[in-house]
């Protein structure tokens, strides 16, 4: 998701940051949210989809945010939202077993 001072133009999107980041950081996931916003079905999914890619590195188990995400949200966008989780979250798995030495 690009900061609004590069969605408005006012800013240029720093150059090579995918690599830099990569050198500086223990764990680096790359997540298309509003990609998988889109597939699930609603782009306003993309912050929980940001949650299903966080939530492998937390202790919170996946019922936990399941039922956390139905808590707080009403129940004609649950399942878009549950789905984008699922999605993003099913992906970086794959990429943490991917990069497995």
């Amino acid at each position: 998701i690009a900061p609004v001072s590069v969605t408005l133009g006012s800013r240029a999107y720093p150059e090579h940051v995918q690599e830099t980041l990569a050198r500086r950081a223990g764990t680096l996931v790359w997540v298309d949210a509003l990609g998988i916003a889109r597939e699930a079905g609603n782009l306003r999914a993309a912050n929980v989809a940001l949650l299903g890619a966080l939530s492998p590195f937390l202790e919170a188990a996946e019922e936990e945010w399941h039922r956390a995400i139905s808590a707080h949200l009403p129940e004609r966008v649950q399942s878009v939202n549950l789905t984008a989780f699922k999605l993003a979250r099913e992906l970086t798995l794959a990429g943490m077993e991917g990069s497995a030495p």
